[in-house]
């Protein structure tokens, strides 16, 4: 077996083998996935070929478990996808003070360019393409907002405007650079040192959000910030990267069939054991039930919603999903969105940014973009679905 925590950061280029046997509902995030039974694959003398494996555990803020079919190597891949987990939480993680994000975001007040790993400087990127893409409302740089604001405690407290307009000042993505820096020689031996200004697919992220292989003397990046009060905050970001690199990591060992559920964004590896598409119900907003279900074969379904942290306070909800241009949280009927696409790294970076422009610049959106289809929850509970 190939090491995961090598692999995760380049990038994985192969396809996947077999998964669980298992009849339950389990809820997490917004998202309910019906498991069904099925046949386990026969081995010589009746005996299965292929056992159910399975990882569950916390990480990236959120319970999730990752389940698959496998022989022999079942184990290994298993410990291989929990080293993937470790490494991307320990590149991406806000508040690790061991994170490389961490090192960045507490970097020296005079030092304006650090460097960076490629996949530091691929998820940026994508964070900042999608700030273009929704007029700033996307924005990376959220960090001072989101710790005003305290979502996780239970006490339900609301920021002054003062505070909210100190923080609104530390907010904007435009004040944040990628950079490719490389350096070399030209035939003559003159030194070659150059600065790249990273745009789409500049730091070997496909269009489709999966990572292109790169060798590792192809260059190095840095961050450059216009701010030293600028902080980085990925966390609308990274389930979905780590969904695809998973996925990416097991199907590149051979495993053909298994869900990867990271609380709200679910990647279905190829179809059920049996053939079949996985169900994936779409959970009503303040409530346990669901409300509408899709099928999915080899495709993600990525769920956020403002019931997924928020507090009410004098007959108003306060909720997570933060507007970067006025501090407080959006308010524009929509309740939940889910994206269905290839990439649940699209589908993660899509459904924030739809929950934040609302439902009818969400449509335009959905429907200039190929490949991806939604479904809409507005605060009456109408249910809309968009491709």
């Amino acid at each position: 077996m190939k090491d995961g925590r090598q692999k995760w950061g380049r990038g994985f280029r192969r396809v996947l083998p077999g998964f669980l046997c298992v009849c339950m509902f389990v809820m997490q995030g917004g998202l309910e996935t019906a498991w069904a039974d099925w046949d386990y694959d026969q081995g010589e003398g009746g005996r299965p070929a292929s056992v159910e494996y399975s990882l569950n555990d916390f990480y990236f803020d959120t319970v999730i478990s990752i389940r698959f079919y496998a022989g022999e190597n079942g184990n290994e891949l298993t410990d291989g996808c929990r080293s993937i987990c470790d490494e991307i939480q320990e590149t991406f993680s806000r508040t690790d003070e061991d994170s490389e994000l961490y090192a960045v975001n507490h970097r020296a007040p005079e030092q304006d360019l650090v460097e960076v790993s490629a996949p530091l400087a691929e998820l940026v990127t994508k964070g900042l393409e999608y700030y273009e893409l929704s007029d700033g409302r996307f924005d990376i740089t959220i960090a001072p907002l989101s710790e005003l604001w305290d979502f996780r405690s239970g006490e339900a407290v609301i920021p002054s405007e003062a505070e909210i307009q100190s923080a609104l000042r530390k907010v904007d993505a435009s004040a944040v650079h990628v950079e490719r820096i490389t350096a070399g020689t030209d035939e003559t031996g003159t030194d070659t040192t150059e600065t790249i200004a990273a745009g789409t697919n500049q730091t070997g992220m496909n269009h489709d959000g999966t990572v292109q292989e790169t060798e590792p003397d192809a260059g190095t990046w840095g961050i450059r910030f216009d701010s030293p009060e600028t902080m980085i905050d990925l966390g609308a970001l990274v389930k979905g990267y780590a969904a695809d690199c998973l996925a990416e990591y097991l199907k590149g060992e051979g495993v053909t069939s298994g869900l990867i559920n990271l609380g709200g964004n679910v990647l279905a590896i190829g179809p059920k054991p049996d053939g079949n598409a996985w169900k994936i119900g779409i959970q009503k907003p303040f409530d346990t039930g669901i409300v509408d279900t899709v099928e999915v074969m080899g495709q993600s379904v990525v769920s956020s919603g403002v019931y997924e942290r928020c507090f009410e306070q004098d007959g108003k909800l306060y909720h997570h999903i933060l507007d970067p241009k006025t501090g407080y949280p959006v308010e524009n009927g929509l309740w939940g969105v889910s994206i269905i696409s290839d990439s649940s790294l699209t589908g993660d970076a899509l459904s924030t940014t739809c929950l934040l422009i609302g439902q009818d610049e969400a449509s335009e959106l959905i429907r200039s973009t190929e490949g991806v289809r939604a479904i809409f929850v507005d605060d009456s509970l109408h249910v809309t679905e968009c491709e």
